[in-house]
């Protein structure tokens, strides 16, 4: 028989198909006939990962709108310069002798196959993951030969040791060694809590890359999964290498709210028979499942509250509460080394007798440092961002003598307290930037108690907010030109305009 005839009961019209002899349909316009479709898109055929294709759907709200996200680009660095940038990132090396070059950093330069062996680049910024959200890292990347045993490198989001072999031990990450290439989850761990099977190509093939060409690899990171891609750039094919879910009984991959994008690579005590190395030319990071109509800042304050520094007036920022009423500080000559309020916001109580042109720190703030090994709280070790910074003040006790121009300016960036201590960025540390401010109050020779300053301003707002770091210190800084003034007390109520991204 040819084939079956298909014709209605009443109409006798037949059903047509065309050449390639898919049976021609027509939805009805008519609503009481209308069908529904369920609407997916492809995002990975599936050859890679047990040959499953990776379908997802579009989502609508209960009013039938259309979830809609855009991308926000968090940090992107072509690392194609020959001096690493110390603004940036820092570089801990055990050994092995990293280079900066056009093409890329190098991280075995000297093809070095020494047993213990060890270098790790990392970001200073950290990335901070809310809700929905996903967190995307880009790497271009090249392994400049086959990965012999007792080599491993690994990259991608991350918290790790800075002691040799640096050992990540909270994040998501791609590990490549001698037996290929997978995806690991670490959470709170130095011991792996989950990881892919070993990458294979769409052919169903174990995946080694091709010495020395450089790869897309791709980091999708969310609090419900964690995927794996890789572009091969000779074929110009994309596709899903691995998928890791959160792990039972984890709320998210990594313990740690915020975290670093890092690259590693080391040898264990046995010495590699050949030497290999790791090459990164470029890095992108953003953020992306939000139609973001706010700043990352604000955005993080809705949600989580800026309650993430030491305590405004309280005891943490050196001042104690009686009966309601804070005890402010005794008077006290700010110096360039120490600071004794130690908060975002608070009251100094300022003896006038600065010398002349002597930079000197009234506030001070360090953001939480990242930890270096597991731990049993994690601290929401997010960017501090300032917005501005508000001075007022008055004197308290009148001056004797003086006659002076008091000048603010913000130091921040820098990983010690002390004016005089780091002086240049290095491989690890950084030296403070300095911001000068529109702040300048003037104080008369006997300035008396309830008379005007004539200050110039008492807020300052950075229109290009400056970000602090995990492990930074940011400080308010006060320098006089004039006369010294004696015995006058001046008390000022300080405070950054800040957010955490």
């Amino acid at each position: 028989m040819a084939g079956f005839r298909i014709e209605g009961n009443t109409s006798g019209n037949v059903v047509e198909v065309d050449a390639d002899n898919n049976i021609k349909v027509v939805t009805s316009n008519n609503p009481l006939y209308m069908g529904g479709f369920r609407n997916f898109s492809e995002n990975d055929t599936g050859l890679a990962v047990g040959g499953v294709p990776l379908l997802s759907s579009p989502e609508v709200d209960t009013d039938y709108r259309l979830r809609v996200a855009t991308d926000l680009s968090l940090d992107e660095e072509d690392l194609v310069y020959t001096a690493q940038n110390f603004t940036k990132h820092a570089l801990h090396i055990n050994t092995y002798v990293p280079a900066f070059t056009l093409l890329g950093i190098n991280f075995n330069s000297t093809n070095i196959t020494t047993g213990n062996s060890a270098a790790s680049f990392r970001t200073y910024k950290t990335f901070s993951l809310d809700g929905t959200e996903t967190v995307s890292l880009d790497v271009e990347a090249a392994i400049s030969a086959v990965i012999p045993v007792n080599t491993t490198i690994e990259f991608g989001f991350g918290l790790a040791a800075t002691t040799a072999p640096y050992a990540i031990f909270d994040g998501v990450f791609i590990r490549a060694n001698s037996t290929g290439l997978q995806g690991v989850v670490r959470n709170n761990s130095t011991s792996d809590i989950s990881t892919t099977s070993l990458f294979t190509d769409t052919s169903g093939v174990l995946f080694q890359p091709t010495p020395a060409v450089k790869y897309q690899y791709i980091v999708y990171l969310s609090n419900r999964e964690v995927q794996f891609w890789i572009r091969d750039p000779i074929s110009a094919e994309i596709w899903l290498a691995g998928i890791l879910q959160t792990p039972s009984g984890y709320g998210s991959p990594m313990a740690s709210p915020a975290t670093q994008v890092i690259f590693k690579q080391n040898n264990s005590a046995s010495a590699p028979a050949t030497a290999t190395s790791l090459s990164v030319s470029r890095y992108h990071v953003r953020r992306g499942g939000l139609a973001l109509a706010t700043t990352v800042g604000e955005q993080s304050a809705r949600t989580s509250e800026s309650i993430y520094s030491a305590g405004t007036l309280t005891t943490t920022a050196a001042q104690t509460i009686t009966a309601g009423s804070i005890t402010r500080p005794v008077g006290q000559v700010p110096n360039n080394t120490t600071s004794t309020l130690a908060s975002l916001a608070g009251i100094y109580v300022e003896n006038g007798t600065l010398a002349l042109g002597t930079d000197a720190i009234l506030m001070s703030y360090q953001v939480p440092a990242l930890p270096v090994a597991p731990g049993t709280t994690f601290l929401q070790n997010r960017r501090l961002r300032i917005d501005g910074v508000s001075v007022t003040s008055g004197v308290t006790t009148a001056f004797a003598t003086g006659g002076f121009s008091k000048f603010f300016y913000i130091a921040y960036g820098s990983t010690a307290l002390s004016l005089t201590g780091v002086t240049a960025d290095t491989v690890t540390t950084k030296a403070c930037r300095r911001v000068p401010t529109s702040i300048v109050q003037h104080y008369t020779a006997t300035h008396a108690p309830g008379a005007p300053n004539f200050a110039s301003a008492s807020y300052h707002k950075f229109n290009t907010p400056l970000y602090v770091n995990p492990g930074e210190f940011i400080a308010l800084i006060t320098y006089h030109q004039g006369v010294v003034g004696t015995v006058g007390v001046i008390t000022h109520a300080l405070s950054f305009d800040y957010s955490w991204e």
